[in-house]
């Protein structure tokens, strides 16, 4: 019986959500008339899809949702105007309820745009860890995805040390289950090493299948350097960016990439089946445990 009403109560949900963005979407439907581009991330989880997104938000002719999922929504019978509503309402939500945090991070650029905008020119939706498999699993969102919204599509690929996203994919997964200590047994880096290759794999997919407009991203770059790189970003977009907006983003950007590898044992074994793994991978040569 609890079940039955759960469902009964989330179908519910999704036919008020459903007729309100069409609404609304309709009503709106002139502050969507300058945009240009879709946005979207792909790549792999914990990578630093987050902190970018955020700063593309604070640019006055950017909206980037945070997570609210396209593909999921496209399934769900989703059109043009409402996707975009739903996408300016997420962002607009993530900095009144959120206030730019994201996973105990603040993601918080004072005095931009976050949540707001001048006019729309990009708008977009971070889900870089999960698009890459849903492409995957139904390669047909994407012709899906450039029916509905008629407008060019720029992907970004967040690129990051692999050993530092197995292993906060480990952590996240048994924090889930109350079981993460720093004394974690090493072998269950295996199912996070496993399911990182299956997303690289995916995204190499998607390039040769797709032909994307695309940009790669490194993020150890990104904070070494984000002003030269938020600009790189911003011109890929089609956008131009002030000194002050670029300072501004610059100055939330922590100082140096967090060694995330270091909060778990990793075997030697294990190191070195990754580092060999790597090497088959052009864009991830340049990575290893000690670098």
């Amino acid at each position: 019986m609890n079940y039955l009403i759960y469902r009964i109560l989330r179908k519910t949900r999704f036919i008020l959500a459903y007729l309100h963005s069409f609404v609304m979407g309709w009503m709106k439907r002139g502050q969507f008339s300058h945009i240009e581009n879709f946005c979207m991330f792909i790549g792999y989880p914990r990578s630093g899809h987050s902190l970018i997104a955020a700063l593309l938000d604070a640019h006055p002719e950017v909206v980037m949702g945070m997570e609210w999922g396209v593909f999921p929504h496209l399934k769900m019978g989703y059109r043009e105007n409402q996707i975009f509503y739903s996408l300016v309402r997420n962002s607009r939500l993530f900095r009144e309820k959120e206030d730019n945090t994201w996973t105990g991070y603040s993601y918080k650029v004072a005095g931009h745009w976050q949540g707001r905008y001048q006019q729309i020119r990009v708008i977009g939706d971070k889900l870089g860890g999960r698009t890459s498999l849903l492409i995957q699993e139904d390669p047909s969102v994407i012709e899906r995805l450039k029916k509905s919204l008629g407008y060019p599509v720029k992907w970004i690929h967040v690129i990051r040390n692999p050993f530092d996203i197995i292993t906060t994919m480990t952590r996240r997964r048994l924090e889930k289950q109350n079981a993460w200590t720093k004394n974690a047994d090493p072998e269950e880096l295996i199912p996070s090493i496993s399911a990182y290759f299956k997303r690289v794999d995916a995204v190499i997919c998607f390039r040769q299948n797709n032909h994307p407009d695309i940009i790669d991203v490194y993020h150890e770059d990104f904070i070494a350097c984000p002003e030269k790189e938020l600009q790189r970003l911003i011109e890929f977009l089609g956008l131009e960016a002030s000194s002050d907006y670029l300072a501004s983003c610059a100055s939330i950007v922590y100082e140096k990439p967090h060694p995330s590898r270091q909060l778990i044992r990793w075997p030697p074994e294990l190191i070195h089946q990754v580092e060999e793994k790597l090497e088959q991978y052009e864009f991830l040569k340049r990575y290893h445990f000690h670098s």
